[in-house]
């Protein structure tokens, strides 16, 4: 199986030019820099297929599954769809309607998947917590989150041109409580309740995969890291964790744009559950 990110590089006609992270190439960081600072980008960003090569590629039925998950492990998440349905307000995303929820983004869907799982793996563990993000996206999955819980501070890990982006992001939803740091600031000694990783770890270079597992992985007392199968290199400390873990497949596997399957290898390495 070709891993997700490369194939989508590959299908826009981007290339890698950096080692950093999969997502380290001049069109995509450039383009999220001038979101940023730009509000007629910022306005439809989500819209961009230099943005789609990497993320907001979901399409309806994807969301359909994952709206059918979120209905049999969190029903009770459907009293809150107005207040997730804001991550829709911004950046102009593809929207659809479903019959539980009217109009709403299969995207935010997904990262309303993911807290859904989060809540069902962690419970209370998750509020008043220390949450480190590696590749943050647009800030999506920590708006969510913050619809949620109350984190005590939440971290986001990422390129200069997506912190930007997701610092305007967040800021324009109001979202406090939020640290972001670039790939190469150091971070080691601190201790996180909570790691997330929505493909960002298995983007990284080896070095950096090293250095993410050594200093964040190690010292976080619980995860939940979206893998995609060979994205992963030959990292020692990241394969005693998914020993020690859980790991499972993807369900839905997020698809390369569009569509969704089941059964192929993408993962979920997770530790410190308490259900």
């Amino acid at each position: 199986m070709i891993a997700l990110i490369p194939y989508l590089l590959a299908t826009a006609g981007l290339q890698l030019e950096h080692p950093t992270s999969v997502s380290d190439y001049r069109e995509f960081t450039e383009f999220c820099q001038r979101a940023a600072d730009n509000s007629e980008v910022f306005a439809s960003f989500r819209q961009s297929s230099t943005y789609q090569a990497i993320l907001e590629h979901v399409g309806f039925e994807c969301g359909r599954m994952y709206l059918d998950i979120i209905l049999k492990q969190s029903p009770e998440f459907l009293d809150q769809i107005d207040r997730f349905r804001t991550n829709d307000t911004i950046g102009g995303p593809a929207t659809y309607y479903y019959d539980e929820t009217g109009v709403i983004s299969p995207t935010t869907l997904r990262y309303v998947k993911v807290a859904s799982d989060l809540k069902l793996l962690f419970g209370d563990a998750l509020y008043d917590s220390s949450i480190i993000e590696i590749g943050g996206g647009y800030g999506g999955q920590c708006k969510i989150l913050s619809d949620l819980c109350h984190f005590k501070k939440y971290t986001i890990v990422d390129l200069p041109g997506p912190l930007a982006l997701i610092k305007r992001y967040l800021e324009a939803l109001n979202i406090e409580n939020v640290t972001l740091r670039t790939f190469d600031e150091v971070i080691e000694g601190e201790n996180f309740d909570l790691v997330i990783s929505n493909y960002g770890y298995t983007e990284c270079s080896p070095s950096m995969q090293e250095k993410y597992a050594r200093e964040i992985l190690a010292n976080a007392r619980r995860g939940y890291m979206t893998c995609s199968e060979g994205g992963e290199k030959k990292v020692e400390s990241f394969d005693r964790l998914r020993r020690h873990g859980i790991s499972f497949f993807e369900r839905p596997e997020t698809p390369p744009i569009g569509f969704c399957q089941n059964g192929d290898p993408n993962y979920v390495v997770i530790w410190g559950s308490e259900s």
